[in-house]
């Protein structure tokens, strides 16, 4: 699995929509940190919800 840089502002620019918009998409965690047992979001589902729903 790789890692990414990207910002949620980066990903908004590139996708054109206003960041809120693209932190309304992380409302919804997919992931469970299995350290922290946390929910989490990958930046490619961000990225994935950005190409779908925007």
């Amino acid at each position: 699995m790789g890692f990414t840089n990207l910002s949620l502002a980066e990903i908004a620019a590139d996708y054109s929509v206003p960041l809120e918009k693209v932190l309304s998409l992380c409302d919804k965690p997919v992931v469970e940190d299995w350290k922290t047992g946390r929910l989490a979001i990958s930046i490619f589902e961000i990225e994935y919800r950005c190409q779908v729903l925007c």
